[in-house]
């Protein structure tokens, strides 16, 4: 009985400082570096996370840009076909911007000539052209609704 009543003070006794080594053994250099490794490790990983989904974004973005810049010059062709250049225009030039509403209408055009019939020859090779065919992706259409051109009497 004497051996059992030590056994069990000595059990007790190293459980207690089990519970001790393993605070004190969390807290050595060792298992304080690999934490840090861990931890390096995972702010690694999410900084390669970010910055592929940052590029992600950056190619879609880019993507759509190309494609506006196609939509945009094929407005502009049916436009300059549509342009019936008045007489005496030689040499004259403006720029113009062409803003659409979400069906292709026309919201707005203004104008950086003053010359009235100039501007009024553009104005109406723009509104025979309207609607014009905006795209249904909703971030090509923000992109493609907002145009300026420049018209080159010849």
């Amino acid at each position: 009985m004497h051996k059992l009543f030590i056994f069990v003070i000595l059990f007790i006794s190293s459980t207690s400082n089990y519970a001790e080594l393993v605070g004190s053994v969390e807290n050595t250099p060792i298992v304080q570096s690999r934490a840090k490794a861990k931890s390096s490790a995972n702010k690694e990983n999410e900084i390669i996370q970010q910055e592929a989904a940052k590029k992600k974004t950056i190619e879609y973005y880019e993507k759509r840009k190309q494609q506006s810049v196609d939509i945009k010059r094929d407005f502009e062709r049916r436009i300059f076909r549509n342009w019936d250049v008045p007489e005496g225009s030689t040499g004259k030039t403006a720029k113009v911007l062409t803003v659409l509403n979400d069906d292709g209408t026309i919201n707005s055009i203004t104008f950086d000539s003053n010359d009235q019939v100039f501007n009024k020859s553009i104005k109406q090779a723009i509104q025979n052209s309207a609607p014009f065919p905006l795209p249904t992706d909703y971030t090509l259409k923000q992109m493609s609704k907002k145009f300026t051109s420049t018209f080159n009497a010849k």
